[in-house]
């Protein structure tokens, strides 16, 4: 049940960093016309499909609150063991500390590469915009 929340938490996440009003959805509609450039519509989509994430300080809105509803969701299995562990559940028999401290580890190092991606990915798509800007000038 966890893993299922955990999973389109993330996805209702990316999916509202798209803009559909714009055109930008994640099935591609081919429109020819000759007013409008293509290269510049594959730009915004490329840009927009950046998972440059929510800023969870500043401009908190409901992508922001749903980054860190993932990321809570994603430790609860952690802390359900050791709530198990904690209280002497039967069920705690089987839980490995080894394994325990690996997956503690992978949520760490998860948490820490997400920074870390999304930061690359705010200045990609930086780059993005200016080329955008540039070519909407002309």
């Amino acid at each position: 049940m966890t893993t299922f929340l955990t999973v389109h938490t993330f996805t209702l996440c990316w999916r509202l960093q798209l803009n559909p009003l714009e055109g930008i959805n994640l099935h591609r509609c081919i429109q020819v016309t000759l007013n409008r450039d293509p290269y510049i519509d594959d730009l915004r989509r490329t840009r927009y499909f950046l998972l440059t994430g929510a800023d969870w300080f500043s401009g908190f809105g409901a992508q922001a609150v749903l980054e860190m509803i993932f990321f809570a969701l994603l430790s609860v299995p952690l802390l359900i063991g050791l709530a198990e562990l904690y209280f002497g559940h039967p069920g705690a028999a089987e839980i490995h500390g080894l394994q325990m401290a690996a997956n503690s580890a992978a949520c760490v190092a998860l948490l820490a590469t997400w920074t870390v991606l999304k930061k690359l990915n705010r200045q990609t798509a930086a780059a993005f915009d200016e080329q955008i800007q540039q070519l909407c000038a002309k």
